[in-house]
This record gives C-alpha cells, structure tokens and sequence, in this order.
C-alpha cells in the first residue's frame, strides 16, 4: 500500500514537472511570437519628402495602440512619386515581401494595383470615391474580400468645392475644374452637374490632365483662355504633386481651390477637403485590428464624418481678392 501510494505521488509529481515543462515552453513559443515585429506594407502614391497623406496621424494612431514601428512593427514602404503606371509593379514588390498587412496610401488605384497583387494579404486602403464600382469591394457594410478602407464623397465635394469658389469670385466668371480627363460620353452630364452647383452666371470649363507632364500645357490654356479661377479635382495624382501645382497656380495667379489642407499652406487661396487626419487615425485602427486577427471582410468601408475648410488670407490679398464676410466666418482655419 506504502509503495503504491509513494508511486502515486510520484506519478502526480511528474505529471506536474511535464505540464510546467510544457507551460514554460508554451511561454517560451509565445514570447517568441510576441517578439517577432508584425510586417507593414505601405504604398504611397507620393515620394518621401512629400507623404501621400496624413501619415503623420496614421503612425501616432497605431502608437496609441502600442504598435510602434521599430520596436514591434517592421515596415517596408514604395513610393510612386506621383506616377500611377508605378503603382502595379511596386504593390507586386510588396506583396513578395509577404507583409502582415499592406496598406495604401494612394486612393482607388494604389488599392486596385494592390488588390490585383493578392488575394490573401489583408488591405486597408486609405480612401476611394466609389469603392463598390470600382470592384474594391462587394459592399461598403460587409466588404467580403481582403479589402477595407473609406469612402469618400467624391464629386459631391468637388461641387462642394466650385460652389465655394464661386462665391469669391465676380458673377460673370470663368472657372474651369482641373481632374483627370473625362470620357466624352460623360462630359456634357458632368459639366450639367457642375454648371449646376455654381448655379450663377459662371462659366465652367473642363481641363484635363492625365500627368505631371500635361499639367504644365493646362495651366497655359487655361491663362490663353482667359480662366479667371481654378477647382482642382481630388486624385492621388493632384495630391501627389501639390507643390508642382502651387507653383503653376502661383505663376499664373491664379484664385484656386482645392482638396487638402496642404494645398493652403502651400499657397492656394482655398480648400475645403476630407479631413484626412480622422481617415488616416481609422486606417490605423484597422491595421491594429487586422493584425490582431480581424478579417477586413467583416470591417465596414466608412464615409468620414469631418470636413475642413481654410481660408488662405495672405494670397487673397496678393490677388487683391475680399473674402466675403459670409465665407470668412465658415473657414475652421485662416492663414494670414
């Protein structure tokens, strides 16, 4: 009876050293998958001296989080620098790289160049106007795919944008909506939608550009036919080259308006845009999400709820410009 009971509790003392072996190399596993960093891809649309969009907020949002890059996020990051043909062989290098989650900071077409590099690395693209008809998605409540994002309001904020134009300018104006070219069948609807949200006198021209290299031919039609005032279009492409188009619209002296802060602080007399910041911190959010094991087939593609207007004073009186008090007191910035 001694011996069986001494082997019993011999037996109970070995089970107890296996199953504390087994959790010690448990904990030894786990903190070496705590150890390894999580791997971000990021494809930007612009270059590194002029960030696509506000990484600045997606970076801080992530560190909130406690995901830290150096620390526990390795990240590897291509750069288009403003050309869009780039897109689809660098979202292929990232892909190779085999990333936890890539992340694109170049609107629609960053995310379909990345869409069409995997079907299995989760996505989180930073905003689109039309992410359904664009096939980034099969909805914006239940995306269904690897991708997930924002949806912006796309041409109701370039009317947004004339109509806001409009009102600083004189009645008998011509301002002409700089964007990518649009098709002809389209055009006359488009300029009908357009005419519509300055709803005076106004006259609007459409301008295409479809490069960095086109921009400077638009911009000399634009002064040969006398265009007293430029909307230009939200793209990755104008974004992207910001300070390109400042200085033509500084060059010609133009009144412009445009999307982002940016383009305000690099001189344009307007913009009225998305607020980026809030659409970047959600991006984050869901790169933290994905990366602690949400699919982005179950995390909605959400409008931003914020907008931000900036009146850029030190130009309008460049241009010898009044800003109707009317305007004045709806801007959440004004730089002097």
């Amino acid at each position: 009876m001694t011996d069986w009971t001494g082997s019993k509790t011999m037996n109970r003392r070995r089970a107890c050293a296996a199953t504390l072996g087994g959790m010690l190399l448990g904990g030894v596993a786990a903190s070496r998958a705590q150890a390894r960093p999580s791997r971000l891809g990021i494809l930007e649309i612009g270059d590194e001296a002029l960030p696509s969009g506000e990484m600045g907020a997606f970076f801080d949002e992530l560190s909130r989080f406690g995901i830290v890059e150096g620390k526990n996020l390795a990240v590897d990051r291509r750069f288009a620098r403003g050309d869009r043909t780039r897109l689809d062989p660098l979202a292929a290098e990232l892909v190779a790289l085999k990333p936890d989650v890539i992340f694109t900071a170049s609107g629609t077409s960053g995310a379909q160049a990345a869409k069409k590099a995997t079907a299995a690395i989760p996505i989180v693209f930073d905003a689109s106007n039309d992410p359904v008809g664009r096939g980034l998605v099969a909805g914006l409540a239940s995306p269904g795919g690897n991708l997930t994002g924002s949806v912006l309001f796309g041409i109701q904020l370039d009317l947004k944008r004339l109509q806001i134009l409009s009102e600083v300018m004189p009645e008998r104006s011509t301002i002409a909506f700089l964007d990518a070219p649009v098709a002809a069948a389209l055009r006359d609807d488009y300029l009908a939608k357009l005419a519509a949200a300055v709803g005076r006198a106004t006259r609007v021209r459409l301008v295409g550009v479809d490069g960095i290299d086109t921009f400077a031919a638009a911009f000399e039609r634009m002064a040969h036919e006398r265009v007293d005032a430029i909307s230009i279009g939200a793209s990755p492409l104008t974004a992207a080259n910001r300070q390109v188009l400042a200085a033509l619209v500084a060059k010609y002296r133009f009144p412009a308006i445009a999307d982002g802060r940016g383009f305000a602080e690099a001189g344009l007399l307007l913009t009225y845009t998305t607020d980026f910041v809030q659409v970047y911190r959600r991006a984050a959010e869901y790169v933290y999400r994905i990366l602690n094991g949400a699919s982005p087939a179950t995390l909605p593609v959400e409008h931003p709820s914020k907008f931000v207007f900036v009146v850029n004073l030190k130009t309008a009186r460049s241009l010898g410009i009044r800003i109707p008090a009317a305007v004045l007191v709806r801007a959440d910035a004004v730089i002097n």
